[in-house]
């Protein structure tokens, strides 16, 4: 049904959106322009867990809910597993951030800021499904948890634009290259740092090769 297919594009859009935050926070296109195996391995994990266990919970929503109760996707076995992979998604993109803005200082702010915002958003979906089933009562839970969950991410996906918005009031932009950086093609391959460190010196970045 168009419900159905509504929700597992809201799937996908939220594991695209997820993969793009793992990324970020190991420092890939800020301050490195490739992921480490562990890096890679990891964001392929959770994203892969996580678009499974939503389209578990879809798939019990359509053929175990009786549709005369009042109940939203998570509400489910599926959808309190995960509730619980959000924490370790969430304590890997935190460890990742500190790790890639102390290594990388210039780059510092904006990785705090990502830390920040992002963690309240990774964390809005267990902290939904426990007020949800604590405090709210079955014939409001649905509205509400829907409400505050596409909430929580429309401001994620607006958040994302502000930070990235090219503007000179923009102090968190986290994309800098100097003309200095642009090398021609060679051997020596594309695993460079986005951030010199010396003032002065000639770091290539990225090939660019003939059409």
């Amino acid at each position: 049904s168009s419900g159905i297919n509504a929700e597992y594009g809201d799937t996908l859009a939220t594991t695209c959106f997820l993969v793009l935050l793992l990324c970020l926070s190991s420092g890939f296109t800020v301050v490195t322009s490739s992921l480490t195996i562990c890096g890679l391995a990891a964001v392929l994990t959770f994203t892969g867990c996580f678009s499974l266990i939503v389209s578990v919970c879809i798939m019990w929503e359509a053929l175990v809910f009786d549709p005369a109760e009042v109940l939203y996707t998570f509400q489910s076995p599926p959808g309190y597993l995960l509730a619980v992979i959000h924490l370790p998604i969430w304590l890997y993109f935190v460890v990742s951030c500190l790790q890639t803005g102390l290594t990388h200082r210039r780059k510092g702010r904006f990785y705090l800021c990502l830390g920040c915002f992002y963690s309240v958003w990774l964390l809005a979906l267990p902290c939904i499904l426990l007020a949800a089933n604590t405090a709210l009562e079955d014939w409001v839970r649905l509205k509400v948890v829907s409400l505050v969950e596409q909430g929580v991410k429309v401001a994620g996906y607006v958040y994302m634009m502000v930070i990235f918005a090219p503007t000179h009031t923009n102090k968190h932009f986290p994309f800098h290259l100097r003309v200095t950086q642009v090398m021609s093609l060679n051997d020596r391959g594309q695993d460079n740092n986005y951030v010199p460190e010396l003032k002065g010196s000639v770091v290539d970045m990225f090939t660019v090769t003939a059409a």
